[in-house]
């Protein structure tokens, strides 16, 4: 997800005149888990059922919304900031974490970018998927990389015959 797919996700769908939440225009320290919560970790994914975004995302369904954009963890966006002296390239993190206030929980802020291989309890990312889960997304086919044999482990991954994809591996 770019940083600009993020932003839209969060603000659609609200007029903000001072400031945008996915939820809405204006600030709630009790609706997601930002530092003002003080839950001091990251809670299970859609357990802070009020936080979540107000616009519809997809026209064609019905009740879907999305979850903790706004707090819990800092999500990484594929939004290529720049590159460390060592090689290292630099992403942009948004929505804040359950360590942020509310300045960093907002739709549009974009103050952290942190090198590729950062690693901290309180930065994550979103998984986006059209299929179910357990399946991944091979070039727009859902495969069960444990068992299918023409994307057995990782999508492509033909086994070749006889062999066939068991646990992911072709035997």
């Amino acid at each position: 997800m770019t940083a600009d797919e993020w932003g839209f996700a969060c603000a659609l769908g609200k007029t903000c005149t001072s400031g945008c939440y996915p939820y809405g225009a204006s600030y709630d320290a009790t609706l997601c888990n930002g530092a003002e919560a003080n839950l001091n970790a990251a809670a299970t994914v859609g357990s802070l059922n009020l936080c979540t975004t107000s616009g519809d995302l997809d026209p064609t369904a019905t009740g879907e919304a999305v979850f903790d954009m706004s707090g819990n963890l800092a999500e990484w966006t594929d939004d290529l900031r720049g590159t460390l002296a060592d090689g290292r390239k630099i992403y942009t993190t948004r929505g804040g974490a359950f360590d942020t206030f509310s300045v960093g929980l907002g739709c549009t802020f974009m103050a952290a970018a942190l090198a590729q291989n950062f690693s901290y309890p309180d930065t994550g990312f979103r998984c986006c998927s059209s299929c179910a889960p357990g399946l991944a997304d091979c070039s727009g086919s859902c495969a069960n990389l444990g068992s299918d044999s023409a994307n057995c482990g990782a999508c492509g991954s033909v086994c070749t015959a006889p062999a066939t994809c068991q646990n992911g591996v072709c035997k």
